[in-house]
């Protein structure tokens, strides 16, 4: 039990060296201004310092997104919400043709700086989960299977 309680405590402690959350005053001026700029209409704003970028979590539309700005205010990576007509028909084809007996849950874009843009797509059917990750031409690059 003493063991239990050390690795707990050893886990939460190394997440919280990784993900600081921030009040708006503590993110840089220019990185609040590239923020507001682009994201005009966003709520539940959300700031957390992530390694050596500022990530903002908010709402938007009703959907999630989820983005990483450098210290010099360049977006690094953005995460948005998407429902499944929101695909790429390509995307949608291939999960179509290959996981047809599964159900779509959650989907998301994925976009990194001066990298293309994925999309990652929760699947289920029965007590089996896959998240799979699909370029914007529908190729799978990849597959993670859940219990």
């Amino acid at each position: 039990m003493k063991i239990l309680k050390i690795a707990l405590l050893f886990f939460f402690g190394s997440i919280t060296v990784y993900a600081q959350d921030l009040k708006m005053d503590e993110v840089p001026a220019k990185v609040v201004s590239t923020f507001e700029k682009e994201f005009l209409k966003a709520n539940d704003v959300a700031w957390e310092k992530d390694k050596n970028n500022y990530k903002v979590a908010f709402k938007r539309n009703q959907m999630d997104y989820e983005v990483w700005y450098s210290s010099t205010e360049k977006e690094v990576k953005r995460e948005v919400e998407l429902l499944k007509s929101q695909l790429p028909k390509a995307v949608t084809k291939t999960l179509n043709k290959k996981y047809a007996a599964y159900k779509t849950g959650d989907a998301k874009m994925i976009k990194r700086a001066s990298k293309k843009t994925l999309y990652r797509v929760e699947i289920e059917k029965e007590n089996l989960e896959k998240i799979i990750t699909f370029d914007e031409n529908g190729s799978v690059l990849g597959v993670r299977t859940n219990r």
